[in-house]
């Protein structure tokens, strides 16, 4: 307290004073810092988990309008068609991920070996977004679906994972179920970018003893990157890339393969369609019954006009 007037003039005095209150110490600015970083992520993991609905909306519109089932009538492989896709929309996550990343840096948010799940988060997420397309018959419910899934276990469930993490009697506990969580790409990515921005939390939960020595030893930087902690992500997103792929290629190569008959012989297996049937049947014809054919429907939709052209003739 500063007095800079003392004045008394019978009973009247005037005091005037200045009050400052003690700065924050470091340990409190490193505690609402942790705070801030886990609503951060929190909405960063959810721009991200809405990156996939964008992806699945045109294989949707194609399969609905046929655009699909036309290009492979009109020559384009299976292989071309997926390839062409994939590429184009690991392109746009890319560009567009990019860009969220240099907010991030240039907003202070950046961790270490963030740049890892950048890139191996794009082909996992395609690849299970494309996966998942098969389960849906319209753009909305797909869109609805991928946008209501990805935020869930991405955002909000890799959050509360994250909370029970830093708890010291808990961590087992949120481990295990991690490790069952992380076949989903958006919670690989969203519980991934949780331990390594908020790893002091994370280490003062796992070593209470000795994590100042760990965040201070130079020679010990990689401790993030052990499988302990997002060491298990990046293998959980180089290997869901692999297995829905894989997948998604069987599932096409099943759709895609036809029966192949002998003369005489229908594929007609499990169908139980009556227009179906005929369509199969007239295309397991020769070219003169299936001139007979036409000729027969022709004469049963016009047989005024052929009685018409007979009288004529006579």
């Amino acid at each position: 307290m500063h007095i800079n007037k003392f004045k008394k003039t019978g009973k009247e005095i005037k005091i005037h004073y200045e009050n400052k209150a003690f700065p924050y110490t470091k340990e409190c600015k490193d505690d609402n810092k942790q705070l801030n970083y886990l609503l951060l992520v929190f909405f960063i993991v959810v721009a991200f988990s809405l990156m996939p609905a964008n992806f699945i909306t045109m294989i949707i519109k194609e399969k609905i309008n046929n655009s699909k089932h036309l290009m492979k009538t009109s020559g384009v492989s299976i292989v071309s068609y997926w390839l062409a896709n994939y590429i184009f929309e690991l392109l746009k996550y890319y560009i567009i991920g990019g860009i969220a990343l240099l907010i991030i840096w240039a907003f202070d948010a950046y961790a270490d070996y963030l740049y890892v799940l950048y890139i191996l988060y794009g082909p996992s997420v395609v690849a299970f977004t494309y996966l998942l397309s098969y389960t849906f018959s319209t753009e909305f419910k797909a869109q609805i679906g991928i946008i209501v899934a990805n935020c869930l276990l991405g955002a909000l469930l890799s959050a509360l994972i994250m909370l029970l993490r830093t708890e010291e009697s808990l961590a087992h506990i949120a481990e295990i179920i991690a490790y069952f969580l992380r076949l989903i790409p958006s919670f690989s990515f969203g519980y991934g970018y949780n331990l390594l921005i908020n790893k002091v939390l994370v280490l003062m939960a796992d070593e209470p003893e000795n994590y100042l020595d760990i965040l201070n030893d130079e020679g010990d930087k990689n401790t993030m990157i052990k499988m302990k902690y997002i060491g298990t992500d990046i293998l959980m997103l180089t290997l869901e890339f692999v297995i829905y792929l894989t997948i998604m290629i069987i599932i096409e190569y099943k759709q895609n393969t036809f029966e192949v008959v002998s003369d005489g012989q229908l594929a007609n297996d499990g169908v139980n369609d009556s227009l179906v049937l005929d369509e199969i049947k007239k295309a397991n014809l020769t070219d003169e019954e299936a001139l007979l054919l036409n000729n027969n429907e022709n004469h049963e939709q016009n047989p005024n006009q052929n009685q018409n052209e007979n009288q004529n003739g006579t």
